[in-house]
């Protein structure tokens, strides 16, 4: 993948260039024509001053007199200008020295108009016609007379004649190859800029994402609540500076997540652990007989499949606060689910005389994962079952209220207020060790809420010292 300086300048550069270039050509063709277009005026201009002198004859033979023109080419010889004056037909009337064989263009036979051609080589041409009628001055007709006695004087019929004059090019093609070479200059030193100023500017643009790799970089471990700043960059990517933030922000939880298991496995199993230690080290400590062995063997059993339990409960947690594993959504009775697990918990209710019942009034219908909602509702009912007292009542009620509700009520001891706020973390237990006695790893409530929190649900407690609890698993009404 290239990078986002690449991918900028990499279209610019040849658009840039076409840009220059299209620009360079529209200038010196426009600067062509004007130089053209002003040097045929000066063509025609001459052309018309050397017209000046076209004349007809008395008997209409065609003359040129150039000895009354204002013309400086006719002064100074110059091997750029040439002159033709061309009769009717074509013919040469006069010309200057050296000119160049001219014929009158096809067009220029049958109609009459100035223009101005390329030719020859290195030239441009004007072609001047000229309308005269033949000399009718008294004097030249008498002197016409005397040199033809007895002729009739022929009748004025007006002549065109044509009026040849050609320039040659050089100063235009010199200003021309002038204007190039400035073109050249200019436009080569005005790609140059406009290539390093968007690379400048990309560069600069881009300083502020160089500073936040750098700062992402700096975070670790050691700091996981430090941020990226927002309010230090553009807005244009201060989204995505948010969006960083919120990953961060996730990977600071989970993090924390990771460490809190962590520290809460340690601090579990240690006990456990010490108590396996020390009730080997006593039965090893001398010979004893092999029932007695027996005994202490079982209770290492005993204690062995608890922290089997509580660790197959920690991963199965750590599972459901990280997300792993699919979440197999389809529509479940939360009747049949309430029905399972109090059915699940009936014999330990039993065992301590304590009445669990089932109320529900029909089908109430969410769409869930129906292993996990099942475990969040058997969490709830074991936990009531576990501490109500012998006599007690335990009650799973199943209704919509408007929204899908699961309320599992007790006539335990209460939870103390203080104590409401931080029932669903992990091995928080009101009495710890009752808790302990009666199998409670502290992990079913912190289980309940994450399988919850993955369906959108909520669970909510209210609680009176004396009076017992209710835990509402509340769903939404979508």
């Amino acid at each position: 993948m290239t990078s986002i300086r690449a991918r900028l300048l990499t279209p610019l550069l040849p658009l840039t260039a076409l840009a220059l270039f299209v620009t360079a050509a529209g200038i010196h063709e426009s600067t062509r024509r004007d130089l053209l277009a002003s040097f045929d005026r000066g063509v025609l201009a001459s052309a018309r001053a050397l017209a000046a002198g076209v004349e007809v004859e008395v008997d209409g033979t065609p003359a040129f007199d150039p000895e009354d023109l204002i013309v400086p080419e006719l002064s100074v010889p110059d091997p750029g200008f040439f002159y033709v004056v061309l009769g009717g037909g074509g013919q040469v009337v006069a010309q200057s020295p050296r000119a160049p064989g001219v014929t009158l263009p096809a067009a220029g036979r049958g109609r009459l108009g100035a223009r101005v051609l390329t030719g020859p080589a290195g030239f441009r041409t004007a072609f001047l016609p000229v309308l005269r009628e033949p000399e009718r001055d008294p004097e030249d007709v008498e002197k016409w007379r005397e040199a033809h006695p007895g002729e009739v004087l022929p009748e004025p019929v007006p002549r065109t004649l044509w009026v040849v004059v050609g320039r040659a090019t050089k100063p235009v093609e010199e200003a021309l190859s002038r204007l190039r070479r400035r073109l050249a200059v200019g436009f080569g030193g005005l790609f140059v800029a406009l290539v390093l100023l968007p690379a400048w500017i990309v560069s600069r643009t881009l300083r502020p994402l160089a500073a936040l790799s750098r700062r992402a970089d700096e975070i670790g471990p050691d700091d996981p609540s430090a941020r990226l700043p927002e309010a230090e960059v553009a807005e244009e990517i201060r989204g995505l500076v948010r969006a960083l933030n919120r990953a961060l922000e996730r990977l600071a939880a989970a993090y924390e997540r990771q460490k809190r298991f962590s520290a809460d496995a340690a601090h579990e199993l240690r006990s456990p652990l010490a108590a396996v230690q020390t009730e080997c080290e006593v039965a090893l400590r001398r010979p004893r007989p092999a029932q007695e062995l027996r005994a202490a063997l079982e209770r290492v059993v005993c204690r062995v499949r608890k922290l089997a339990a509580m660790v197959e409960e920690l991963l199965r947690l750590s599972r459901l606060e990280n997300g792993v594993g699919p979440l197999d959504r389809e529509e479940v009775d939360l009747a049949f689910v309430a029905a399972e697990a109090a059915a699940l918990h009936r014999p330990a209710a039993e065992a301590k005389d304590v009445a669990l019942e089932v109320r529900q009034a029909g089908p109430v219908q969410v769409r869930g994962d129906p292993g996990l909602l099942e475990e969040a509702v058997s969490n709830l009912v074991e936990n009531a079952v576990r501490y109500t007292p012998s006599g007690g009542r335990v009650e799973v009620t199943v209704r919509r209220d408007p929204s899908p509700v699961v309320e599992v009520t007790d006539t335990g001891p209460g939870i103390p207020p203080e104590h409401l706020t931080c029932i669903f973390e992990r091995f928080q237990r009101v009495e710890p060790g009752r808790s302990r006695r009666d199998g409670g790893s502290g992990l079913g409530l912190a289980i309940a809420q994450e399988i919850a929190r993955l369906h959108g649900a909520e669970i909510r407690v209210e609680s009176e010292m004396g009076r017992g609890s209710i835990f509402r698993l509340e769903f939404p009404a979508n």
